[in-house]
């Protein structure tokens, strides 16, 4: 089954392949990959401030927000 083309699934198609392209050249992908591994470490940081005021949750749920971030930016 075929999906119908619309505007909203033909600019999706572009922006997709427009955005593969681009990331297509290695050194744009490795510093792709840099900046999310970057910002896990930032958001896992920024839950143990806030989340280990109490220090009983603050390794795991940073560790659980890495994983997350990680796994999110692997399969986008």
């Amino acid at each position: 089954m075929t999906m119908q083309r619309t505007r909203l699934s033909t600019l999706a198609n572009v922006t997709s392949s427009r955005f593969n392209s681009f990331f297509g050249n290695p050194w744009r992908r490795i510093s792709l990959q840099l900046i999310c591994v970057l910002f896990g470490v930032f958001s896992g940081q920024a839950i143990v401030t806030t989340a280990g005021q109490t220090a009983q949750w603050d390794v795991t749920a940073a560790g659980l927000l890495l994983l997350f971030t990680e796994a999110t930016s692997r399969i986008v």
